[in-house]
């Protein structure tokens, strides 16, 4: 998959990078993104974080599903973003 990148990002990035507490992340984020967009970005990582702990039963499987249709990405997307969550926090 193509991945389109924005002149933007890199920027947006570095001020997310530079955020030192959780109410700075707080703060940013309910500034760039909409209360529906912060629950889906956080819905998405604990559906991630879960499928990487190697919790995979059926219940947690199909949230991972729906949360991939909620979300219209591939449900692969949602194991690599916990993945490569789990490797951040390590």
């Amino acid at each position: 998959m193509d991945i389109i990148r924005h002149p933007g990002e890199d920027l947006f990035f570095e001020a997310i990078l530079s955020l030192r507490t959780v109410e700075d992340c707080r703060l940013f984020f309910e500034d760039v993104a909409t209360i529906k967009e912060l629950q889906a970005m956080s819905q998405r990582f604990r559906v991630a974080c879960l499928l990487d702990s190697g919790e995979r039963c059926y219940v947690e499987y199909d949230s991972a599903t729906k949360l991939a249709q909620e979300q219209g990405v591939p449900l692969q997307d949602i194991y690599l973003a916990a993945q490569l969550t789990q490797k951040n926090i390590n």
